[in-house]
């Protein structure tokens, strides 16, 4: 198996949010697949997906007429799709659990906060 640094953190993240939050992971990306999330669990009755960025930067999240973020098409990729009722993999495993009466909660965890440059 590959290490991907964005693995690493999630390793870690996981390993502290099950810790210190009592986070109850259900399903993981580790071998990135291609998953729309990398981690879906339980925290404090709330069932979450989460997507781990080594890295955020603008690019990411800035959004253009015509054209979303990365992190913004990826998010409307995983609300859409569990609306529909059109996922695979690690989603498939949030709809059998997400209970429909309240929106489904997605985190990122990102490693750090790339500034941009003045």
């Amino acid at each position: 198996m590959h290490i991907y640094r964005e693995k690493e953190l999630q390793w870690a993240a996981v390993r502290w949010m099950c810790t210190n939050l009592g986070y109850s992971e259900l399903a993981a990306d580790f071998e990135a697949t291609g998953d729309r999330m990398d981690t879906l669990g339980w925290i404090a009755g709330q069932l979450i997906a989460i997507e781990v960025k080594p890295t955020v930067h603008g690019g990411m999240v800035w959004y253009r007429e015509g054209r979303s973020g990365l992190l913004e098409a990826k998010l409307a990729a995983t609300v859409g799709g569990l609306y529909r009722c059109n996922v695979q993999g690690l989603l498939a495993t949030m709809l059998s659990h997400w209970d429909r009466t309240k929106p489904p909660l997605i985190g990122v965890l990102a490693g750090r906060r790339r500034r941009a440059a003045n």
